[in-house]
């Protein structure tokens, strides 16, 4: 009997099939840290928003609009990106809410949508009025994601005009090293 529970063992060790060894994850490797000086200059506050008030009716992308930016007024940035995204959705030419909601997307970590949505602000050139603090804000979304040279380039546009940021844009850019 026992002779017949050894061969069996070894018969079963013998023609066991080997256990696949788990897939190993792929590493991929985390971006490497800010340096804190460059922390810093990436910081961003919120661009103060003015609620303009408009004699004659309103029409009602502008009231979806201002209603979304009660939000953004009270820092609710969630709240005021998913708004925002409904205004465009519903006026797909509003620049006022795609710049704001690019702004929004920064704030909530959402730095990817946030400069596709800064793009199209710059994008639409003299249509406008916010191209100044697009190329400030998409400088420092670059700067989150620790691209300096593509946030000196946008820095730089931004220092060479006579705006409010251009003064802010100069010191940034003195302080980034050169790449």
């Amino acid at each position: 009997l026992a002779a017949a529970i050894f061969v069996g063992v070894v018969f079963v060790l013998a023609n066991r099939q080997p256990v696949p060894a788990a897939p190993q994850a792929a590493r991929v490797s985390a971006p490497a840290p800010l340096p804190p000086d460059i922390q810093l200059l990436a910081r961003m506050d919120p661009p103060a928003y003015d609620a303009q008030t408009l004699r004659g009716a309103e029409s009602a992308s502008a009231r979806r609009f201002h209603d979304a930016m009660a939000s953004y007024a009270a820092r609710d940035f969630v709240t005021a990106r998913d708004a925002l995204r409904k205004v465009l959705d519903a006026d797909p030419s509003s620049l006022d809410a795609r710049y704001f909601l690019g702004i929004c997307h920064l704030l909530t970590g959402g730095i990817e949508p946030g400069i596709d949505e800064l793009r199209k602000v710059i994008d639409a050139g003299s249509a406008s009025p916010y191209v100044e603090e697009a190329h400030f804000y998409l400088a420092k979304a670059y700067l989150k994601q620790g691209k300096v040279r593509e946030a000196r380039e946008k820095f730089g546009k931004v220092a060479a005009q006579t705006g409010d940021l251009s003064q802010p844009a100069s010191e940034i850019l003195n302080r980034l090293p050169v790449q």
